[in-house]
């Protein structure tokens, strides 16, 4: 039993030496050049598992190390940019129209743009706001084009629920705080 186990450990042992030197090997290589390089198809699959592994590796201690502020803040330029995908407002996305992903988006940015707001620069601020602005003045010239982006009777009727906050911007007023 005790010689298996050391076996084991030899065969573990020769495996990692093979993926560092199928690694050192291969960094930066193309397909076709590991083809060339005289690499079989298993040893290349292996070798972009393991570049694969150790970029998640890197990504994991990246996202471990930054501040849930940081976190936050890609969380909300992730979704302005699903709100304006979902909205449909170019070619490219018109086929992802969905009006109300695109409010739901744009109520969590809103809600977090509030929960960041106390740690950070107001200058930053006043940028984010500009941009929940942006987002909310294309969800209602969304509706205004109707559901399927051209113009129509249940605009109208979608109208009844916007975004969040937009009510009392249109009477000029704060936004109001998230229920």
């Amino acid at each position: 039993m005790a010689e298996e186990s050391r076996d084991d450990e030899t065969t573990g042992a020769k495996a990692d030496e093979g993926a560092e030197k199928v690694d050192e090997t291969t960094a930066g290589m193309s397909e076709a050049e590991m083809h060339e390089a005289g690499m079989s198809d298993a040893e290349m699959r292996e070798a972009e598992m393991h570049e694969e592994a150790e970029m998640v590796a890197r990504l994991q201690e990246e996202i471990r190390n930054l501040p849930v502020g940081e976190h936050l803040l890609y969380m909300m330029q992730s979704l302005s940019t699903l709100a304006v995908g979902r909205m449909g407002v170019t070619p490219e996305t018109a086929a992802l129209r969905d009006l109300d992903q695109a409010r739901m988006a744009i109520d969590a940015f809103r809600a977090l743009m509030e929960i960041v707001a106390p740690t950070r620069p107001a200058k930053e601020m006043v940028a984010h706001r500009g941009v929940l602005s942006q987002l909310q003045l294309a969800y209602v010239a969304a509706l205004d084009r109707g559901p399927t982006g051209e113009g129509g009777a249940e605009a109208d009727s979608l109208k009844a629920e916007p975004p969040a906050g937009r009510e009392a911007q249109e009477a000029g007023g704060a936004e109001k705080p998230a229920e």
